[in-house]
């Protein structure tokens, strides 16, 4: 290279960008900072945008409902949501953004730290009656400290509280954000019909690579071995042809944004290479150039994500390549009243149509100014 102390900038976009981008949704747009803007623009953000109004439907519920009364006292911050919320873009479940919050918020309850401590070390008298909700051992109890909507005050949850938590912030966020719905709702059900078949899933990045999904289900065999005094312990998979159903739905949500992000960052650098002194050091989703090259970044980062959404329409080229592939295996598909029909076992399953898009113009991405930091 032919710099020193290089400038690094977050240059790849963000999953949910690249939704926004797929569906043309403005208002999930606008929150992932894709449309126009400059810099004395205040921008608007997607996880305060969802913490703001997720807090005001858990604090009613816990008001409503006697069982969960804690959750009126909850105010969840960035800190503790940023990664649940980031996280479900790629198909994180209710069970596993749970534990994400107890990661962060577990105390661990032992003989020497009851629960009776910890209540009267806050010296709320809501925690009274925390105590009837737990008949288990001791031992093996956690509870959780979140922060509450009175200053300088927690509030302490149990593990159902934890679930319901989870459990409005996943449906809020599909609920409100309907671009991310539609999208989700698409690919799901396209998982689905290939399951049916026990057919892998098939696509082509923007850049052309093309990606096949095929999860098998496997066995989990271990062997232990001494040596020395010493065990050693082997894992090894034992594969079956059969496709893991599960993983197969799963997956292919993160896997197609994980190749769509990539396709962007090979865009970048070698557009970035074309221009001369274009030397750039790429880290995961970080870029870093010469400090004069800084302008130079910024405007490839958003012409490359231009060209990648105004020139690919991945959405339609998936679902048609999925059709093609489903053909290919000598499979039955008919047109039916506007409808893609997938005869299979004597039955009818409707392939779904391309989610509609949104209006939001993509070349609105050549004048945002937040889009990359």
């Amino acid at each position: 290279f032919k710099f020193k102390n290089p400038i690094f900038l977050d240059a790849t976009c963000s999953g949910m960008q690249h939704v926004s981008a797929l569906i043309r949704d403005f208002d999930l747009a606008s929150l992932t900072y894709l449309t126009k803007s400059n810099d004395k623009d205040t921008p608007e953000d997607f996880y305060n945008d969802v913490i703001k109004r997720v807090n005001v439907i858990i604090n009613e519920f816990g008001r409503k409902n006697l069982d969960y009364y804690n959750l009126a006292l909850v105010e969840l911050n960035r800190a503790l949501a940023k990664n649940s919320i980031m996280t479900v873009i790629y198909n994180v479940s209710v069970y596993g953004m749970k534990e994400q919050f107890a990661k962060k918020t577990k105390i661990e309850i032992s003989a020497n730290n009851t629960i009776e401590d910890i209540i009267e070390k806050r010296s709320l008298s809501i925690f009274k009656d925390l105590d009837k909700n737990f008949k288990t051992s001791k031992k093996r109890l956690h509870l959780y400290e979140f922060p509450s909507i009175n200053e300088n005050e927690t509030v302490i949850l149990n593990a159902k509280d934890l679930f319901m938590i989870s459990k409005i912030l996943n449906d809020f966020i599909f609920n409100e954000y309907k671009g991310l719905g539609r999208v989700y709702l698409f690919l799901t059900e396209i998982a689905k019909i290939t399951n049916l078949l026990n057919l892998s899933i098939k696509w082509n990045a923007p850049n052309g690579l093309e990606f096949t999904q095929h999860y098998h289900n496997y066995q989990k065999s271990q062997i232990k071995i001494r040596l020395f005094g010493t065990v050693k312990e082997m894992h090894y998979l034992s594969y079956f042809k059969d496709l893991n159903q599960n993983k197969q739905k799963n997956a292919v949500i993160p896997n197609i944004i994980h190749t769509l992000d990539a396709s962007h960052a090979f865009s970048i650098i070698l557009e970035s290479n074309k221009s001369e002194g274009g030397d750039v050091i790429s880290i995961h989703d970080c870029f870093g150039c010469h400090p004069n090259r800084m302008s130079d970044i910024h405007h490839i980062v958003r012409k490359t994500f231009v060209l990648q959404y105004s020139n690919f329409d991945f959405l339609n080229e998936f679902r048609k390549l999925l059709i093609n592939h489903i053909k290919l295996n000598n499979y039955e598909i008919v047109e039916k009243n506007n409808q893609t029909i997938l005869i299979f076992g004597n039955k009818e399953y409707v392939i779904p149509n391309t989610p509609k898009l949104g209006d939001f113009d993509i070349k609105q991405i050549e004048l945002s100014s937040y889009i990359i930091c």
